[in-house]
């Protein structure tokens, strides 16, 4: 993948400060391997993983918009979503959206919230004519349960 210019410093930034704090050997060979490649503005498939751990670390803690401000953060956010991680969570989106979709026209009957576990939760919506069940978690949100004619 290529890393486009603008956001390039701040992955090198990023990931010398990670090699800071990393004591693990084969660790650090690996950010430092994706650190030659930011640098040289080409990340490879085998080093895709290792790039959107780093992006989801900063995204969830905060560091990037603390950083690099809100168009920094979105900036980031772009990039991660083309790594495997990133792709992953934007599926699991559209395909929520999809069957939310489907409920378009229908009169919604209930709608609530559950807590799952820490930042997880299940959302259910039941219509006059199905019961739609998502879920939400760090990993995205996802289809959990439909139910037509309950």
């Amino acid at each position: 993948m290529e890393i486009d210019e603008a956001v390039r410093p701040w992955l090198i930034d990023e990931i010398r400060a990670l090699l800071a704090l990393l004591q693990d050997p084969d660790r650090r060979a690996c950010y430092t391997a994706l650190l030659s490649a930011v640098e040289e503005g080409e990340v490879p498939d085998s080093q895709m993983e290792a790039l959107g751990a780093l992006l989801e670390l900063g995204l969830q803690s905060g560091r990037f918009r603390q950083r690099y401000g809100p168009y920094g953060e979105a900036a980031l956010i772009r990039l991660y979503h083309q790594t495997p991680a990133g792709a992953s969570i934007v599926r699991a989106t559209q395909e929520a959206n999809q069957a939310l979709e489907t409920l378009r026209g229908q009169v919604i009957e209930s709608i609530h919230f559950t807590p799952r576990g820490p930042g997880h939760y299940r959302l259910v919506i039941e219509t006059d004519r199905c019961r739609l069940a998502l879920e939400t978690g760090q990993e995205g949100v996802w289809i959990r349960d439909v139910g037509i004619g309950v």
